[in-house]
């Protein structure tokens, strides 16, 4: 009987298998042993009480245990918590540059449809009142090309002399600019007899004995004597009435240092001055210099400029050039040899004189690159406004009266004053091309 007492004792004071000790619990049997989640226990006495306890050993493995897995813990917590932050980073990176993409195509967008709808508003109001340089250059250009590419005739058979130092490459540029001022002028000039010379710095007795062969003059070509080693250029058109029919001669340099692109324009410039003297007819000293130099130079830069100009560096040197070739004049009549700063101040009367100054048909030395310049932009201005075709009547009615100025207001529904006037805020827009290289 007693046996079996201490038996059922034993059993119900040890603990299960699914018992949960701790360190503290009560037990029932001193130095009994058990272990619960793999740590060793014993029964022992504290006081009058059983409890179960860890021995030292244990309580400090378990101790650095427990501080090992909170280290383990704490840098798992802070790997999760850099891992997070990095990858919060990484999205406010991404969003930023979505937000900024997103941004910057909507920027692009509105500019594109701001450029649109300034483009459509130049358009739609261009005209002699509203001066758009955009307008102005793109409109006077298609008008060139239009002609240029639908000849009236081409009947006209040039015979070309050319000395032996020019490179052929240069021939055939300055060919293909001669053609297409052939093909301008196709409608009212068809020349029967048509020679050009082309020269370098080492054929210049030959270029004036074939000058003088040609013309039957008695002097020299002006061009050739400034013709010189780093820069033989220029150009001269003339004719000779000695033979019949009308012998056309003009005789243009073809050496440079550089590539030749500001004489580009030469050919069609000294081709149209023959078109004009055919247009003017017995009226020959009719046409002012802003007219004859003006307009073969606008022509000139519409029909060669345009194959290689795409970013106007061209046409704004050679303008430069010729402004720069008048800061006599400026400063002797405005006491500003700054033609920029003159024209933006947009006054009509500084505009006028200028323009008046160049109505001579030999304007002074100062006054040439103006009257180059200055008559360019004002024949680029009538192309685009009132078309090519009515630019054409204006330059031939001086072969039927001298009176250009009644002609030109018949013409174009514009007095010359008046016409002068609406330059005035065009010159200001396109003032930004002139540059001064000092």
């Amino acid at each position: 009987m007693a046996s079996l007492l201490l038996t059922s004792f034993t059993l119900l004071d040890a603990p299960s298998s699914n018992a949960s000790i701790k360190p503290g619990s009560t037990c029932a049997k001193l130095n009994l042993k058990s272990s619960f989640a793999n740590v060793p226990y014993i029964c022992s006495k504290s006081g009058k009480k059983l409890i179960w306890t860890v021995d030292k050993k244990t309580q400090a493995a378990i101790k650095a245990a427990a501080e090992a897995k909170a280290s383990l813990d704490a840098k798992a917590a802070d790997e999760a918590r850099i891992e997070a932050e990095k990858k919060a980073a990484e999205d406010a990176r991404l969003a930023a540059e979505a937000k900024a993409k997103a941004d910057a195509e909507a920027k692009k967008n509105a500019e594109i449809k701001a450029a649109a709808e300034k483009i459509a508003q130049e358009n739609a109001t261009f005209d002699i009142n509203h001066l758009y340089p955009r307008v102005v250059y793109e409109r006077s250009r298609a008008e060139i090309a239009k002609k240029v590419s639908n000849p009236t005739k081409n009947s006209v058979s040039i015979k070309y002399y050319v000395g032996a130092s020019v490179q052929q490459w240069r021939v055939d540029l300055a060919k293909i600019d001669l053609q297409d001022a052939i093909n301008l002028w196709s409608e009212s000039f068809q020349p029967a007899d048509v020679n050009v010379i082309f020269y370098g710095f080492a054929d210049k007795a030959w270029a004036n004995l074939k000058f003088r062969e040609l013309t039957k003059y008695d002097h020299d070509s002006a061009p050739v004597a400034d013709c010189t080693t780093s820069y033989c250029g220029n150009g001269e058109a003339t004719y000779a009435d000695a033979f019949t029919p009308r012998r056309y001669v003009f005789i243009v340099g073809l050496e440079f240092t550089d590539a030749g692109l500001w004489n580009r324009s030469t050919n069609a410039h000294e081709y149209t001055h023959w078109a004009q003297f055919n247009f003017m007819g017995e009226n020959s000293s009719s046409m002012p210099n802003w007219v004859l130099e003006g307009g073969a130079q606008f022509y000139g830069e519409a029909i060669s400029y345009v194959k290689f100009d795409t970013d106007k560096s061209t046409r704004s040197g050679i303008h430069s050039n010729y402004w720069l070739g008048s800061t006599a004049y400026l400063k002797r009549v405005f006491g500003n040899d700054s033609l920029p700063a003159i024209f933006a101040q947009k006054n009509d009367t500084n505009t006028v004189k200028m323009m008046e100054d160049l109505e001579a048909q030999y304007v002074p030395s100062d006054q040439f690159g103006m009257a180059y310049y200055m008559g360019s932009c004002a024949f680029e201005v009538l192309v685009s406004v009132y078309g090519q075709d009515k630019v054409a009547e204006f330059l031939a009615s001086f072969g039927k009266s001298r009176d250009w100025k009644t002609n030109f207001q018949n013409i174009f529904g514009i007095s010359t004053t008046d016409f002068y006037k609406k330059l005035t805020p065009y010159f200001a827009d396109i003032a930004y091309e002139l540059k001064n290289p000092s």
